[in-house]
């Protein structure tokens, strides 16, 4: 009985006082406490395709096998967006985001972190498709300005309350046609 004790004894000698350590450590407090918020904007969108078809020449039709060829040679791409964010009255942000990909045929993504100060803010957030200016193929213009034409364009105009070392997201519901807005706190005082 004393023998099993004593191992016991052992096995707990190290693992214990590691964990008080350990516990000790977790509480310290690191750093100081943030002055600052964050209004963060993130989202991944399709946004709007471009797709240009034309009918294979014979050169192209004798290198593709029959079995692999389509009715007609098509292109893919996605439109950019021009992304601008204005607090109060100040323009912090404005950007043209352009999809991924070789063929800039994946997603946009976003991800901007601007930092404010507590407080209320009149926050705008638009992403709209901006078409490039200058296109070579007019088969190409054409269809990227009819696909700029039918894009939905995306707009936040309200005020928000940011609270010291919080983050605020703005996040893109396109179901919807609107961006979302999670993590806002009420002002202190403020009826909950």
């Amino acid at each position: 009985m004393a023998r099993t004790a004593a191992k016991w004894a052992l096995r707990l000698a190290l693992p214990v006082p590691a964990l008080w350590a350990l516990v000790a450590l977790a509480h310290l407090p690191l750093g100081e406490a943030p002055e600052e918020g964050v209004l963060r904007l993130a989202w991944r969108t399709i946004g709007a395709r471009v797709q240009v078809c034309r009918d294979y020449t014979a050169e192209e039709k004798a290198t593709i096998p029959a079995h692999m060829r389509r009715e007609q040679l098509c292109v893919q791409s996605l439109l950019p967006y021009r992304l601008t964010a204005t607090v109060d009255g100040r323009t912090l942000l404005a950007h043209t985001v352009r999809p991924a990909g070789v063929r800039d045929d994946r997603p946009l993504f976003v991800q901007e972190d601007l930092t404010l100060a507590p407080g209320e803010h009149r926050v705008s957030v638009r992403f709209e498709p901006a078409p490039p200016e200058q296109v070579d193929d007019p088969a190409l213009a054409a269809a990227t300005e009819r696909a700029a034409q039918q894009a939905t364009t995306y707009a936040l105009e309200r005020p928000l309350y940011i609270a010291a070392g919080r983050i605020v997201m703005v996040t893109l519901e396109e179901r919807a046609g609107e961006f979302a807005v999670a993590g806002e706190t009420p002002p202190p005082g403020a009826p909950r």
